[in-house]
């Protein structure tokens, strides 16, 4: 009954009006030692997401594309509900989701990370950390995520010679990247 009472009289618990919505607050690049990287701040949430790259042998099932890993870490700092076996629920949880939302090819093109059909591949290796815990776990890490693979820069990888005589060279200039 209370909850029905506040939307009739438009209020949140937090003295938010029922279309009042929390400070959106997102930040690119902003990890040292990652391909890309995002802090994304929803009211008392902060989620940090860290994307790394590296070249791996291509998926014999699927030859012409990338892979994605996503991790998840619900720090129990950021709250106690995320304590002992609670964080590793919630983690499951976040998890299952942003897999599923990145599963698509409107979400994420996998072809994009071949490098040689069928021989290697870029993994993008995704942590998602959350430094506090306000209301909107998932939101902010679908934002962050998209924010930190929108920053994400990767090296070029020059290719030569063929078949087991085939060399991989991955570019340390800094301005050599595509995105």
């Amino acid at each position: 009954e209370v909850h029905y009472r506040s939307i009739d009289d438009d209020f949140r618990s937090d003295g938010r009006s029922c279309e009042d919505y929390r400070q959106i607050e997102v930040e690119t690049r902003n990890l040292p030692n990652t391909n890309g990287s995002s802090r994304c701040r929803i009211g008392k949430t902060e989620v940090l997401v860290g994307v790394k790259a590296e070249v791996v042998d291509a998926d014999l099932h699927n030859p012409s594309k990338g892979k994605i890993n996503i991790a998840v870490d619900c720090s129990a700092t950021a709250s106690p509900q995320f304590a002992g076996r609670g964080g590793e629920t919630i983690e499951q949880e976040i998890l299952s989701v942003l897999n599923l939302l990145y599963s698509s090819i409107d979400a994420l093109n996998l072809a994009d990370l071949c490098i040689v059909k069928g021989e290697s591949c870029w993994l993008l290796n995704i942590d998602v950390l959350y430094v506090q815990c306000g209301g909107n776990l998932f939101d902010a890490a679908s934002m962050a995520l998209k924010a930190a693979l929108h920053s994400t820069t990767m090296p070029n990888v020059s290719v030569s010679g063929e078949g087991i005589e085939m060399e991989l060279e991955i570019s340390d200039d800094p301005y050599q990247v595509w995105n």
